[in-house]
């Protein structure tokens, strides 16, 4: 079960928390690389998550947005195919491990993808 959290204040300033295991991430890749050729807008996170992101497409993308729980990530196509590689590799990690997929710039927030180094009821 995928699972997605809005931290507003970590180390990092304010992130975007995409936590599972390797089966999850897997599947999360597979979105991408599904939008990276056929954009359309979806939503990630289950329904035990403490928040849900919809994925949206742009030519202009500015990145992960958080709104309260309910952040709004923008992204080229061509990015879409960039993190499903990098969630691949992740998930493939035989221990816990996480990978940072887009880091915050202007306004936008840091995400980052976890392997197996939170639990599903983790509530930030």
């Amino acid at each position: 079960m995928l699972r997605c959290a809005y931290l507003p204040d970590g180390a990092l300033g304010s992130v975007v928390l995409l936590w599972g295991q390797a089966g999850d991430l897997r599947g999360l890749a597979a979105l991408f690389l599904s939008l990276s050729t056929s954009p359309r807008e979806e939503r990630i996170g289950d329904d035990g998550s403490p928040g849900t992101v919809t994925v949206r497409f742009d030519d202009h993308p500015r990145g992960m947005r958080a709104a309260g729980n309910d952040p709004s990530w923008e992204m080229a196509p061509a990015e879409a195919a960039r993190f499903s590689e990098l969630l691949i590799a992740l998930a493939a990690s035989p221990c816990p491990a996480h990978q940072y997929l887009d880091r915050a710039s202007g306004e936008g927030r840091t995400v980052k993808a976890s392997l197996g180094e939170y639990p599903n009821d983790f509530r930030p």
